[in-house]
């Protein structure tokens, strides 16, 4: 596996970049060239992750308002990572569902690892087996911290048990397994940075109970710039990633990370985002956050006809020198989706923003290369769409959009408010449409 992306900063010594500095977001995506695991030819394929873990977990803090309590916290960082250091681990696994009968099963499984005392994972391959123990296939030990920040897509060949190795599909090729990964540093491996490096001059609103100050230029790799304390003596930080296009979210409270584009306003301040200088509110909201690596395919999207989006109305209108249409988008009825996910659409499969049973969320789309569409703007809380044509005609926009959408019903309920943000290019995304949920508050 190669990794995409730089590794962590070289300025960090070894003892700072201790595994239980991050959280790991591991997604299984799929097995190519299984071999037969059965005399019927067959194989019922899942993967097993074999990692160990601290026996100690961090306590809450008790609930209080104050600058010289929140110093004190920070103070406490670097014994709680010290009595981390000598804790004892404890081996842990989690797996895949099994693909039944399948040579190159995708499994898309994802899963959020952390306290980690060493970045060494197992993967193990089995066959499941509902009338007795399940066959082992093959194996690979993974180290993660050759990958730097994050990888997409990568193989792993495995290490086949010789009852296996001659039993693959194509013998020319090897049994491997994609995954993608990605890791950030923990909450308090950020707020121990802070700690060690003295920073001082943190701005706290108790009323408002968050930190104005941008830290966003102090040099972390993933610098914080916003900190809210919760009702629920919770601390939630928000901090930039290394794709200028995306922020991480952090809760102490939830014990992981998800990763959501940026809407950032810092008092007065302009803040450049997708090359624009815009004014944006702050986005903190403890709710279900996109997954920033695994996707849905097209095929899933349209696999299912079972909800629509009922018509969207496009008036001409002008703002300033800008022509643009406003667009009102109404669902016929209430249905599920998997708001855990990245969905990829096409350019004429628009989909919608989404309200979850708890919080508000807005989803934004970036048109692949030669699409007419420059920017758009949501009228305060209004389910409208103001699409910018740059200059451009609006020859190719249609005034009736349909776009179906793939159900689950596992997942929560989004209601009728809908909305669309569309965003300027992005070359990264020439063939589709990427959908992204960005939380805010209201």
């Amino acid at each position: 596996m190669e990794s995409n992306s730089s590794s962590p900063s070289g300025n960090e010594t070894s003892k700072e970049l201790n595994p239980k500095d991050y959280l790991y977001d591991i997604v299984v995506e799929k097995g190519e060239n299984l071999p037969k695991a059965d005399i019927g030819g067959r194989i019922d394929g899942f993967i097993v992750l074999n990692f160990s873990v601290s026996k100690t977990s961090l306590k809450k803090k008790n609930k209080s308002n104050s600058k010289d309590e929140y110093k004190k916290r920070l103070k406490e960082i670097e014994e709680k990572e010290k009595r981390n250091e000598e804790c004892e681990s404890v081996e842990r696994s989690c797996q895949t569902k099994a693909v039944m009968n399948n040579y190159n099963p995708i499994w898309n499984s994802r899963f959020i690892l952390h306290h980690l005392t060493k970045e060494t994972v197992l993967v193990e391959l089995f066959d499941y087996d509902k009338l007795s123990e399940n066959d082992y296939i093959g194996k690979i030990e993974v180290n993660l911290s050759e990958f730097g920040q994050s990888f997409v897509d990568s193989p792993a060949p495995l290490t086949l048990s010789e009852k296996y190795k001659d039993q693959r599909q194509n013998l020319q090729l090897p049994t491997e397994i994609f995954f993608s990964f990605g890791k950030i540093f923990t909450l308090n491996k950020i707020k121990r940075i802070i700690t060690e490096r003295g920073i001082t001059d943190i701005e706290i609103d108790t009323k408002k109970r968050t930190v104005i100050k941008s830290l966003k230029n102090d040099g972390l790799d993933g610098s914080f710039f916003a900190i809210k304390y919760n009702d629920d003596y919770t601390v939630d930080f928000v901090v930039m990633s290394t794709d200028p296009n995306n922020v991480l979210y952090i809760s102490s409270e939830e014990g992981y990370s998800k990763k959501f584009l940026a809407k950032v306003k810092r008092e007065e301040e302009e803040f450049d985002l997708f090359g624009k200088k815009v004014k944006y509110c702050m986005v903190m909201k403890k709710i279900p956050l996109i997954n920033p690596l695994s996707l849905f395919s097209l095929r899933k999207l349209y696999a299912s006809s079972k909800y629509t989006l009922d018509s969207i109305t496009t008036p001409r209108g002008w703002k300033g020198k800008l022509s643009y249409f406003q667009a009102t988008l109404i669902l016929k009825e209430t249905f599920f989706i998997d708001i855990d996910e990245r969905i990829l659409m096409d350019e004429e499969g628009f989909i919608i923003s989404i309200k979850d049973q708890i919080k508000t969320s807005e989803i934004a789309v970036y048109p692949k290369m030669g699409s007419p569409y420059w920017m758009a703007l949501v009228e305060g809380k209004e389910n409208a769409i103001i699409l910018y044509d740059n200059g451009r005609k609006f020859d190719d926009i249609k005034d009736w959009i349909t776009s179906k959408v793939y159900a689950q019903l596992e997942y929560p309920v989004i209601h009728k408010d809908v909305t669309l943000l569309f965003f300027e290019e992005d070359p990264d995304f020439q063939y589709k449409l990427l959908v992204d949920l960005i939380p805010y508050i209201e």
